[in-house]
């Protein structure tokens, strides 16, 4: 949408907080542009499992809320690709402790909390 495209232009942007918006996969997308981001918060958004590869440019990124989405375990290998990730804040997501367990051992120094 325009907004997403409005954000995208803001290529220093390090902060982008998107709770409870109407943000999906294809906003994601868009805003992949965005590679100086270290914290997005993504709680309370439509976005999917799949929607999380789009992260893949925010290198830079330490801080990720996926709070209150329905991210679950197929969203895990995007997670763990982000290797500067410190925080990830994923209560009321559909990730699985086994899941959390299998992403603490490949990414020791991430928390899941703040």
């Amino acid at each position: 949408d325009g907004a997403a495209a409005h954000l995208a232009t803001l290529h220093s942007l390090r902060f982008l907080n998107l709770f409870r918006t109407q943000v999906g996969d294809a906003t994601l997308a868009e805003l992949s542009k965005l590679v100086e981001l270290e914290t997005l918060l993504l709680g309370g958004t439509q976005v999917t499992d799949s929607g999380l590869a789009h992260l893949a440019p925010f290198q830079k990124l330490v801080k990720l809320s996926v709070f209150d989405t329905n991210i679950g375990d197929g969203a895990l290998a995007h997670i763990a690709a982000l290797k500067h990730l410190e925080t990830l804040l994923a209560g009321k997501s559909k990730i699985t402790a086994e899941g959390l367990s299998s992403l603490q051992a490949s990414s020791p120094k991430l928390r899941f909390n703040e």
